[in-house]
């Protein structure tokens, strides 16, 4: 679902801005271990427990409290080569879990989410809370 703030009913939402230094990383696909469990690729693992601990860090600077209403993202991907941004924006999403949201099924509407190629890799994610914060989820 598209969604603007600027064109929405509500004018004032709060936000959560920051930022995750360094190459992004695509949700990997899970992986079939030698014993038939299925997990995770150490990789995406990483990724998604950095941007847990970015999300809190801004979380805890500004102030806002996790969520169990829905929200809305903004996720913009600078990146070097080739790049899935679907696949960036949900290692993004899992990253947040539990720790801005319940779980990412609240996310109900991105805005101004994009790639684009840049030496300086970062991705940039805007959190807008579509309800008033608050500790219950």
């Amino acid at each position: 679902m598209d969604w603007n703030p600027e064109t929405s009913k509500q004018l004032h939402y709060k936000q959560l801005h920051y930022k995750i230094l360094g190459p992004p990383v695509p949700k990997g696909r899970p992986r079939l271990g030698k014993h038939g469990n299925i997990y995770t690729p150490p990789r995406t693992k990483e990724y998604e427990e950095l941007v847990g601990k970015m999300a809190l860090v801004a979380r805890q600077v500004q102030k806002m409290k996790k969520t169990a209403g829905p929200v809305a993202l903004s996720v913009r991907v600078y990146h070097k080569g080739k790049m899935d941004l679907a696949n960036v924006v949900k290692s993004v999403e899992d990253g947040m879990n539990r720790v801005v949201y319940a779980d990412d099924d609240q996310v109900v509407a991105y805005y101004n989410t994009f790639k684009e190629r840049d030496s300086n890799q970062r991705v940039e994610v805007t959190v807008y809370y579509l309800d008033e914060p608050s500790e219950e989820a």
